[in-house]
């Protein structure tokens, strides 16, 4: 599919950027692309990353059955799945982290203001967020709120596509969209589920002057 628009992860979870490699083609490395961003801590683009991987300011999460996998940095409340170190059983390796703050630092320092420099940049910019627990209508637009409030400053024109498999319904916005994604066990989701929402995505939004 040929694909006009910009987008960008915003999370939660690296699925999104997957999909977004996979679906344009562009496999430019963002922000947001390969680690867990809850609740609001999208936030981290409006805030100094110089308070980032401090010493001793994280620790390690999991999942029930899947504890230890996660580097929690606690500024930001970001998690990294892929960044730190694991030892034989896929866990976090502790003894490592601190190591590895400040090279974690500096290449998310990187990696940030280049997102945001493509972000600002952008004539057709679509921020997208995968995030299964939202569920209703005034669930996305708490969230698409959140993230109008973080990116409206770098790009007054951005639109924002919010994707959960257990939304009840969808919703069309000529800046918004809140798509459904079938179910999927694949960590990577339904792909034509995906394929679906970017066609949508590539039909609904104009954008003045692109």
């Amino acid at each position: 599919m040929f694909m006009k628009n910009d987008y960008f992860s915003v999370g939660e979870f690296c699925a999104t950027a997957f999909q977004i490699r996979r679906c344009t083609g562009v496999a430019d490395a963002f922000f947001f692309d390969w680690l867990i961003s809850p609740g609001t801590s999208f936030d981290v683009v409006n805030k100094l990353c110089d308070a980032m991987f401090q010493s001793g300011n994280w620790d390690v999460v999991g999942e029930p059955g899947n504890e230890g996998i996660r580097v929690r940095e606690k500024f930001s409340g970001l998690l990294f799945q892929h960044e730190f170190a694991t030892n034989a059983t896929g866990q976090i390796d502790t003894a490592k982290v601190e190591d590895h703050l400040v090279v974690a630092k500096q290449k998310f320092s990187y990696l940030k203001d280049k997102t945001v420099a493509a972000i600002k940049r952008s004539q057709r910019c679509v921020l997208v967020r995968a995030e299964n627990d939202l569920v209703t209508l005034n669930d996305a637009l708490v969230r698409a709120n959140q993230m109008r409030a973080c990116f409206m400053p770098i790009n007054s024109g951005a639109k924002i596509v919010l994707a959960s498999k257990n939304f009840e319904n969808e919703y069309q916005h000529p800046d918004f969209l809140m798509v459904k994604l079938r179910a999927c066990d694949a960590w990577v989701g339904d792909l034509p589920s995906w394929d679906r929402l970017f066609s949508i995505a590539e039909n609904c939004f104009q954008f003045q002057g692109a």
